[in-house]
């Protein structure tokens, strides 16, 4: 079997109606809703309703594209695809980490972060505020 990496795009790569098609499987529903309840954060809508000015707004956006890419992650692993190694630019670098077996403690984390803080999804902001940091 060939060696894969799994790559992952930052902000900007988003658009409307990006995660329709996905939602229809049963196990990509159930983890969005496992998200947006993390998260107190209607993903559902921004993957499937939210128009382009919407899903623009950075803290609509990045939650966005990191379930994108943990959704297209855990599809592929279950056909059978495993990265050999995953990157990310931007917020990508998160569902890379995830891609790469990151730990529970750290998802939970992410996934909470927006609920505690919505001004760090603003990286115009001091870097302190940012709920990454230990």
């Amino acid at each position: 079997m060939p060696k894969v990496a799994f790559l992952f795009p930052g902000q900007g790569s988003q658009n409307a109606g990006m995660g329709a098609d996905l939602l229809t499987d049963p196990d990509v529903s159930d983890l969005c809703d496992r998200c947006s309840s993390a998260a107190e954060l209607d993903l559902r809508h921004l993957l499937t309703a939210a128009d382009d000015d919407e899903l623009r707004l950075t803290q609509n956006a990045q939650p966005a594209l990191t379930f994108m890419g943990l959704a297209l992650t855990m599809l592929l692993k279950r056909r059978g695809i495993e990265p050999k190694a995953a990157a990310g630019h931007s917020v990508g670098e998160y569902a890379a980490l995830a891609a790469g077996g990151a730990g529970k403690r750290w998802r939970r984390r992410f996934l909470q972060a927006p609920a505690r803080c919505p001004r760090c999804w603003d990286w115009t902001r001091k870097r302190s505020r940012s709920p990454w940091r230990a």
